[in-house]
Parts: C-alpha cells; sequence; structure tokens
C-alpha cells in the first residue's frame, strides 16, 4: 500500500473567490465587461470566407459557374 494520501484524503477547506461577485447585478456587470472587452480583440472578428471557385468531387474537379458545380472535362 502507498504512504501517501490522495488529494480527497487530505482535509482540504473550501476557499471563495474574493473577487466573486456579491449577487447577480454584479455577475451581469462583469459578464458585460468582459463582452465588452471580448467584442475590442481584433482576433474575435467574424472571419470572411472566399469560395474558392474549384471543388473536388469523386475525383474529378468541379468549376462554380452560375450557382452550380460543373464538372470540368479533363485536356489532352
Amino acid at each position: 500500500m502507498a504512504n501517501y494520501k490522495h488529494h480527497w484524503d487530505k482535509k482540504h477547506k473550501p476557499t471563495i473567490d474574493p473577487n466573486a461577485p456579491k449577487n447577480w447585478e454584479e455577475a451581469q456587470e462583469q459578464f458585460n465587461e468582459a463582452l465588452a472587452k471580448a467584442a475590442k480583440n481584433p482576433a474575435n472578428k467574424k472571419q470572411h470566407t472566399v469560395n474558392p471557385g474549384y471543388m473536388m468531387k469523386g475525383g474529378i474537379p468541379h468549376k462554380f459557374k452560375d450557382g452550380n458545380w460543373i464538372p470540368l472535362t479533363k485536356m489532352s
């Protein structure tokens, strides 16, 4: 048997975070501040992706034209 105690065998005392909100209004205020701070971060902006116009379907290259995927013909 091991001579050390598991973490659940130790008599830990619960601690309360002093920065924790005391009521719902304070929690809501902290949440809104965090949202405002996150909105200012440029890494959180929506990424715009562009359709490249080409895609492989079943091993056949297709081109997106006029809203449809058109298979490309093989060139010899």
